[in-house]
Formats: C-alpha cells, sequence, structure tokens
C-alpha cells in the first residue's frame, strides 16, 4: 500500500469520524458540514472542496517514483506551478458554500486553506518516505491561496457564474 493510498482514507475517515460526532453532540454548531437547523448547513455545499482536498492529498503523498517522467515536466519549478494551482482550486472552491452560508468567506477561506497547506507539508515530511516537505511549496500553496482570493473577489463574485463554484 502506498502512502498516497493510506493518507487519502485517513483522511476521509477522519472527515467522517468528525462529522459523525459532530453531528451527535450538538445540532447547533456552527461548523462547516452537517446540518444546522437555524441556517440549514449541508455536506452537499462542500463536496467541491472536500473532493479537491482529496484529489491534494493523494497528489502530494503519491510516491516519488509513481510521477509521470515526461519533457513537459522539465519545466523548471514546476512542481511549484502544481502546488499553486491545487491550493488555488481549492481556496476558490471554499469560498463559495462559505459566502452561501453567510460566513466571512473571505477570512475563513484563505485561513482553513493555509492550515491545511502547512499540516499537509508537514505529513508530507512525517508520512511519505519518497517525498520531502519544502518551505517552497508551502509559500507557492500561500500564493495560490492570495491568488485566489483575487481571483473571486474580481472576476467571479456576483457574477453569473458564480454557481458554477
Amino acid at each position: 500500500v502506498n502512502s498516497g493510498h493510506f493518507y487519502f482514507s485517513f483522511l476521509l475517515n477522519i472527515l467522517i469520524a468528525q462529522n459523525w460526532l459532530i453531528l451527535q453532540t450538538n445540532q447547533h454548531c456552527r461548523w462547516l458540514v452537517f446540518n444546522n437547523t437555524k441556517r440549514g448547513m449541508k455536506i452537499t455545499y462542500f463536496w467541491k472542496p472536500l473532493l479537491w482536498l482529496a484529489i491534494i492529498c493523494y497528489a502530494l503523498f503519491i510516491p516519488a517514483g509513481d510521477l509521470p517522467i515526461n519533457p513537459f515536466l522539465k519545466i523548471p519549478h514546476f512542481d511549484k506551478l502544481v502546488h499553486f494551482g491545487l491550493f488555488f482550486v481549492f481556496c476558490v472552491l471554499l469560498i463559495s458554500p462559505l459566502k452561501k452560508l453567510k460566513y466571512r468567506h473571505y477570512i475563513i477561506a484563505p485561513l482553513i486553506s493555509i492550515a491545511l497547506s502547512a499540516l499537509l507539508e508537514i505529513g508530507q515530511h512525517v508520512i511519505s518516505t519518497s517525498r520531502s516537505s519544502d518551505i517552497y511549496d508551502f509559500f507557492a500553496n500561500t500564493t495560490g491561496i492570495i491568488g485566489s482570493v483575487i481571483f473571486y473577489s474580481l472576476f467571479v463574485s456576483g457574477r453569473k457564474w458564480e454557481v458554477l463554484f
């Protein structure tokens, strides 16, 4: 079993377990995932960012030997572009459901994204034997997150295609 598959299933189990516990202990909890009777929160609002998070986990924890070797990928610092893009998309997908739920979406989405970015980089250092943690990867992730907030506020918010996010 490679570490990417292990970490992916481990993360999903944590998400499922956390959601069940929150649902059982407090129905009025202002957590981001299950039902809140006053606001009608649903996990369905978050299916896109959760799916993208699963893709990020798989991409960050796939063994280095399983990565494709292609002349296209020999672009200098291509991995930093990938990190930028992964977290850019994640934060954009996270802003929309938070906005629907009337949270401070331009604050909470980046904070969650940065925290997950840091946790995944630390996890990559601790769990993976063939991949390493890199502060520059974290900087690329954070730059993607900041770029996503700017992109969402300038080109998505209040526009007709906002429903796509």
